[in-house]
């Protein structure tokens, strides 16, 4: 669907641009009396205005993503006004039902044209209606689509209206242009809100808060392109390991246990809050330290480690191992080298609080 949302939105933007050219191109020929010329320029004109009905309609369809009455009969009407529209032309060759240019020059605007605008603002009030009524219904950014269209649908009636009284004035064409531009707009800013939301999200642990593995998977490849290209000096990882949670989960329940690995990601947080803490895996946790971090590398150690020992003196209170090991400039060329020291630290300290816990 996003797929046709894009070729459908070219499709009209070509469309209505040479709708747009052929009504401005009309005037430089009017000033001159081409007859002919402006006779092909105004088939031209009905032709593309056609066309740009027609990708209109797919477009919304495409746009909405409603799979219902109201879609088909929205495509149906664009089509339907489309093929009109080109067989009119056709005939007005031979017999003029939709505009005549008289041998001074002269436009005559006919029946069949009003009525085809007319036609046309039927479509675009009752799209816009429609969307309105949706958006009523919706919320978020759902009912910003509905807004979106039904705001586009008013003023392309509006539009039809104002070119009815004024015929000779490129009102329809100038306003569905720069509409759909303002639309497609309107609609890219959308989406890039909602991929950063969406980006935000994957970077974020559900559970816990914090950072994610898709986010720590980028952080290691950004710190090993900074190694590659010597951009970067020194930093620290801290690698924690949550002890006891199979217990927990054996004696209570997973959902004790999804509480035991928010209390133990706390904890780490009650030190760690100034530096990135990503969640590893599901009961791991890694802290990479720069900056200020860095500097109070050691401080924050033995902080974590002194907390860790206190709880151990109670039961249920969160336990985490912890090991940190630092970049060594000139020795290790990868990221994973530091983090692996890191683990076999953390391992070291496991053991040694095992026969306490």
């Amino acid at each position: 669907m996003a797929k046709l949302q894009k070729v459908a939105y070219r499709a009209f933007l070509y469309s209505s641009l040479a709708f747009l050219i052929s009504d401005a191109l009309w005037g430089l020929l009017d000033a001159y009396h081409l007859v002919t010329a402006l006779s092909i320029d105004t088939s031209i004109y009905f032709a593309a205005m056609a066309f740009t009905v027609l990708f209109w309609t797919l477009y919304v369809v495409a746009y909405l993503g409603d799979h219902n009455w109201f879609s088909r009969t929205l495509v149906i009407f664009g089509v339907i006004i489309s093929i009109l529209t080109l067989v009119f032309i056709i005939i007005n060759i031979f017999n003029p039902i939709l505009f005549q240019i008289h041998d001074d020059g002269k436009y005559e605007a006919l029946s069949t044209r009003y009525a085809l605008l007319a036609l046309q603002l039927v479509m675009f009030v009752v799209t816009s209606l429609y969307a309105f009524i949706r958006a009523f219904q919706s919320r978020g950014s759902i009912k910003m689509k509905y807004d979106t269209v039904g705001f586009f649908g008013l003023a392309m009636a509006v539009a039809i209206v104002l070119q009815t009284f004024y015929p000779l004035l490129p009102i329809y064409a100038a306003g569905t242009t720069i509409a759909g531009v303002f639309l497609q707009t309107f609609v890219m800013q959308k989406e890039k809100a909602e991929s950063s939301a969406n980006l935000a999200l994957v970077r974020t642990d559900p559970l816990t808060g914090a950072r994610s593995r898709y986010a720590y998977v980028q952080a290691e490849e950004d710190i090993d392109k900074a190694i590659n290209e010597k951009r970067i000096h020194e930093f620290a990882v801290v690698v924690f390991d949550i002890n006891g949670l199979k217990d927990v989960n054996d004696r209570f329940g997973h959902e004790s246990g999804d509480q035991y690995i928010k209390d133990c990601y706390e904890l780490i947080l009650s030190v760690y809050g100034g530096v990135p803490v990503y969640r590893f895996g599901g009961d791991e946790f890694v802290a990479i330290l720069q900056n200020k971090g860095y500097e109070r590398r050691e401080e924050l150690l033995q902080e974590i480690v002194t907390k860790v020992n206190e709880n151990l003196k109670y039961l249920n209170k969160p336990v985490v191992s912890c090991g940190m090991s630092v970049f060594e400039e000139g020795v290790d060329n990868a990221y994973r080298a530091v983090f692996t020291r890191a683990d076999m630290a953390m391992y070291d300290f496991k053991k040694n609080i095992k026969d306490k816990m």
